[in-house]
């Protein structure tokens, strides 16, 4: 039996995923463009020498600056962290569990086993 050979076609433009597509870029701006509004309104020079831009307004309290560093650590360091962990996690089990099950029925000769074996080392370095 031969196998069918597929005609490679252009992606089809549809309008749903379109405008998915907007609407989800239009809500990441939306989103930055709120994060960003405090550094906006609270930045403030500062120094009488030396002038530098403070990202603390000084009428905002001692809070704001603790508030501040941990949503920041949280959303840009911890989050992002804990996506990365979980999703490679998951392409290593993944690979682990394809490369132990295409051990055992495949095998046939020399070189796939040899191959099959360098593939089941990738995943555990």
């Amino acid at each position: 039996m031969q196998p069918t050979k597929r005609k490679v076609t252009q992606w089809r433009y549809r309008s749903g995923s379109m405008r998915k597509t907007i609407y989800v870029t239009a809500t990441i701006w939306l989103l930055s463009v709120l994060f960003a509004l405090p550094d906006l309104v609270g930045s403030q020079v500062q120094g009488e020498r030396i002038l530098y831009c403070s990202p603390y307004h000084d009428d905002w309290g001692e809070w704001y600056k603790k508030f501040r560093t941990m949503f920041r650590f949280i959303v840009l360091f911890a989050c992002p962290l804990v996506v990365i962990t979980v999703f490679y996690t998951a392409i290593a089990v993944t690979m682990l569990c394809r490369s132990s099950d295409s051990v055992r029925t495949t095998c046939d000769t020399e070189s796939s086993a040899r191959q099959l074996k360098s593939r089941r080392k990738v995943p555990t370095l």
